[in-house]
């Protein structure tokens, strides 16, 4: 008889010990809550970027039509120098800051003062832009052109992991006169 009391206290101790041990475990999850700060990286940097790609392009858009609207739709070349021309202008500083802040072109990042002269920019949008006619239809390519960005969280004394970002965007428009 007194073989079975004995499990009945072996199994006692067994509960016993597992709600001691679960306490245990709930105590040191609390405990390290509260000494280890992680902070979080927030994607508005990311939403900002794709909020000034899209007015880029609408403006972009603009800039094609009123460049061949200007140019009589008839020679590329000119429609292409309109176009540069309002690209390098001064009220275009918007559009020009969005394309060469943080910019990566073929792989290789660009530093945003190596676009300061006007000679340089010209250089760098005949590489990026392709204008030709298609079905007397105006065709212009942007080629891929990316921006690099380093997110950090915004509580840098925390422990964070900072992201690596890589946005490449392109883009191409078949524009004939009744589309501007």
């Amino acid at each position: 008889m007194m073989k079975n009391k004995k499990a009945q206290f072996f199994a006692i101790y067994l509960v016993l010990l597992t709600f001691f041990m679960c306490g245990l475990v709930v105590a040191f999850y609390f405990l390290q809550q509260s000494t280890i700060e992680n902070s979080i990286i927030l994607p508005t940097s990311l939403i900002d970027l794709q909020n000034s790609k899209s007015f880029f392009e609408i403006q972009e858009k603009n800039i094609i039509c009123v460049s061949a609207n200007e140019a009589g739709w008839i020679n590329e070349q000119e429609i292409k120098n309109k176009f540069f021309n309002y690209l390098i202008g001064d009220e275009q500083e918007q559009l020009r800051d969005f394309l060469f802040s943080d910019l990566k072109f073929e792989g290789k990042e660009i530093q945003k003062d190596a676009f300061e002269k006007p000679e340089s920019q010209t250089a760098f949008f005949n590489k990026i832009y392709e204008f030709g006619f298609e079905n007397n239809k105006l065709k212009v390519i942007r080629k891929p052109v990316g921006k690099y960005l380093y997110i950090k969280a915004p509580e840098t004394y925390k422990k964070n992991f900072p992201v690596e970002v890589e946005y490449v965007y392109e883009k191409a428009y078949l524009l004939e006169k009744g589309d501007c």
